[in-house]
């Protein structure tokens, strides 16, 4: 559902980013078009920085060292300090790809989500696809992605329609509180670093999970994966993967500190599990 600017500042009531985490001054982007969709994800610290967005001026004068907030379509909140750079046309043919592969994705996926309301994260460039069938099978769940490119965002905008809002941020530091009952990542072999790990986990709500790897998941049809399997592989070296095996993840976790929190997956690729 749509909402104008005027409406939005009602909406943040319910919002919950953490606004400990944002620094700077607040702009609106040439192409702000005046109407968003918001996710319940949000708190009333916010108001004050749709005033700022309304006002192009600071919002917080006492915090500093973080460039500039900004909202576009859908909405995209961009903290513009954030960017890294990939192909995003790649990323567009991966996603059409891998598009009958997402909703067995999701099927196993699921069941971790134990309430028909929770709140889910997805994160990385290769968002979008596992969220997209989440919420189609799940309606009442509320969505979000995080990522830290803007050509990418809106790639995943043209090859998805929208499923959620997108947070641009880098996924080391998000600007969220621990609200979620689910946070994925798939292609997570690209930047996958123990801070992201760290960060994955201070997000979830207690009893929350987080699933972060690379695979085709162990519920898809292997007639499904064979006709992609060559092109996909080619997309994924051409986008830059770094091969990592469970001894590379194994060291992540134990660098994140959160060795007693992890299980490994090798089933349908390999993953990390935090509960």
């Amino acid at each position: 559902m749509y909402h104008s600017v005027s409406e939005f500042r009602v909406l943040l009531k319910k919002c919950t980013v953490n606004t400990r985490r944002l620094k700077g001054s607040v702009q609106t982007l040439p192409n702000f078009n005046g109407r968003m969709t918001t996710p319940n994800l949000l708190t009333k610290k916010n108001v004050q920085q749709v005033l700022a967005i309304q006002r192009k001026t600071p919002y917080n004068q006492t915090q500093k060292n973080i460039s500039h907030v900004a909202l576009i379509r859908n909405p995209i909140l961009i903290f513009l300090d954030s960017f890294s750079i990939m192909d995003a046309e790649l990323i567009t043919r991966l996603n059409k790809l891998w598009k009958p592969i997402y909703p067995h994705l999701a099927r196993w996926i699921e069941p971790r989500i134990h309430k028909e309301t929770g709140h889910i994260l997805e994160i990385g460039p290769f968002s979008g696809g596992i969220i997209d069938a989440l919420l189609t099978q799940r309606p009442r769940l509320q969505g979000l992605m995080a990522l830290s490119d803007l050509a990418v965002a809106r790639a995943i905008d043209t090859s998805f329609g929208s499923p959620c809002p997108i947070l641009l941020s880098p996924l080391e530091q998000i600007p969220l509180l621990p609200n979620f009952d689910l946070i994925v990542c798939r292609g997570a072999f690209f930047f996958l670093t123990p801070e992201i790990i760290r960060e994955s986990s201070r997000l979830l709500k207690p009893g929350g999970h987080a699933l972060l790897g690379g695979g085709y998941g162990p519920e898809t049809p292997e007639e499904i994966i064979s006709p992609i399997a060559a092109e996909s592989k080619e997309l994924n070296y051409r986008l830059g993967k770094i091969r990592l095996f469970r001894n590379d993840l194994e060291k992540m976790v134990l660098k994140a500190g959160l060795e007693n929190r992890s299980t490994i997956l090798e089933t349908g690729g390999l993953w990390l599990l935090i509960s």
